[in-house]
């Protein structure tokens, strides 16, 4: 129940007071892995970062959505199988594409849109421990900054979330 008033919090806070600042996206994801280290070594995990750009954003925010992909990506993999994460970006002239691709269960594509809908959970919460908000804190992150996120998947194939950010925000 914490665990769930918690999320509920950061979620109703998300936007307010938004700043968008120059942020470095290499050394955001390097302090989300620092804060990871402990379940991606218990997992055994590795996580493949390429050279990422500088992008104008909410830190707070794109903190909140790295680190529920990469704590999703080490969650949600297969008993059998360590967590391999990749990180990288496309330049799509005017937005920057950021993926996040795991090698987990994955799930149905057909319910992509019910994983991030508030409360979407898409496992029995007896499996995998969690409040069914992290996706949706993300969609909200990728709405602030007047981008989007989407998901490719399928059961047993692993997913790659895709963040959409304007290099130009919208003004605040």
């Amino acid at each position: 129940m914490a665990d769930l008033i918690s999320d509920l919090l950061e979620y109703s806070r998300l936007g307010v007071s938004v700043e968008f600042e120059r942020i470095d996206l290499n050394d955001l994801v390097s302090r989300v892995l620092k804060d990871l280290d402990n379940a991606v070594k218990a997992s055994d995990g590795t996580v493949d970062v390429a050279g990422l750009p500088f992008v104008r954003g909410y830190e707070i925010g794109l903190r909140q959505l790295l680190q529920n992909l990469i704590s999703n990506a080490l969650k949600f993999a297969p008993p059998d199988r360590a967590p391999i994460i990749t990180i990288w970006h496309e330049d799509e002239g005017e937005h920057w594409l950021l993926h996040i691709r795991d090698n987990g269960i994955g799930f149905d594509l057909a319910h992509a849109e019910k994983a991030f809908a508030l409360f979407g959970r898409l496992n029995l919460r007896d499996e995998y421990p969690g409040t069914g908000l992290g996706l949706s804190i993300c969609r909200r992150v990728a709405d602030i900054h007047g981008g989007s996120i989407s998901v490719d998947t399928a059961v047993g194939a692993g997913a790659t979330f895709t963040l959409t950010l304007p290099k130009s925000p919208p003004a605040q």
